[in-house]
């Protein structure tokens, strides 16, 4: 479960793009006047981040809760992932724009209780894991140690990452995570945070099967074959005079 922050701040841009090592500068007596590409917001970053990490899990059922002062639940866990996408691509700092609070606490609660909900339907809870993206402190709701206390209990793991923290900020939340089999990424940058996704994908990856899933085809085509193929066979039989006079 991907739990999203979606306070003002994350409109902010995250680091800068700086050109490659070796590329050709401009001569000092014609500089570029052209403007530096703009940073992506720190939204704009975990969503991309986040949709390609989605792409690399098809065979996993994976959600989205959002949250600011409350926590909501865009998506449930699902293996629909072009579904998943659509939904991760339509939130927006704007989608929760009347609350401006950090509660992490609420978001790590919703995403807890509907692995809670899934193993009370009978559903498969084995490698449950909430992937948690803020930048910046709780100031809201529950306590957050609270809920990575019950999500401990629960064996699920908890990533945090910290996207562009001020210096202290979320610090226990970031100890906390590892009591879980988790861990806390403190990115700066867009390329940091591409690495930090790419490490939990990783991880993940060697701690459990994930399950391949098969289309099925329809088997209506195999009845509707024998249905011609008798109806060819009663045509070729009527042509031969002596089936019709038995018959």
């Amino acid at each position: 479960m991907f739990v999203l922050d979606l306070s003002q701040s994350m409109e902010e841009g995250l680091g800068n793009r700086n050109p490659p090592p070796g590329a050709l500068r401009a001569p000092a007596r014609a500089p570029d006047r052209s403007p530096a590409p703009k940073a992506p917001s720190k939204l704009e970053a975990v969503k991309a981040s986040a949709a390609e990490f989605i792409r690399q899990r098809p065979g996993d059922a994976i959600g989205l809760v959002v949250f600011s002062n409350n926590s909501y639940l865009v998506s449930p866990t699902t293996f629909d992932h072009d579904s998943l996408q659509q939904y991760l691509r339509m939130v927006s700092v704007q989608t929760l724009v009347n609350e401006g609070f950090t509660a992490i606490g609420e978001g790590l609660s919703l995403a807890q209780r509907f692995f809670e909900f899934s193993k009370e339907q009978g559903h498969r809870t084995k490698g449950q894991v909430i992937v948690l993206f803020s930048d910046g402190d709780n100031n809201f709701g529950r306590d957050p140690l609270k809920e990575i206390e019950k999500a401990r209990m629960e064996g699920t793991r908890v990533y945090f990452i910290g996207v562009a923290l001020e210096p202290g900020a979320s610090q226990q939340i970031a100890e906390g995570v590892a009591t879980t089999g988790g861990k806390f990424f403190d990115v700066r940058d867009p390329r940091h945070l591409e690495e930090a996704v790419d490490e939990i994908n990783k991880t993940e990856k060697g701690r459990f099967y994930t399950l391949q899933l098969a289309r099925q085809q329809p088997a209506y085509f195999i009845f509707v074959l024998l249905a011609f193929l008798a109806l060819t066979l009663r045509l070729i039989l009527n042509g031969i005079p002596h089936f019709v006079e038995l018959s």
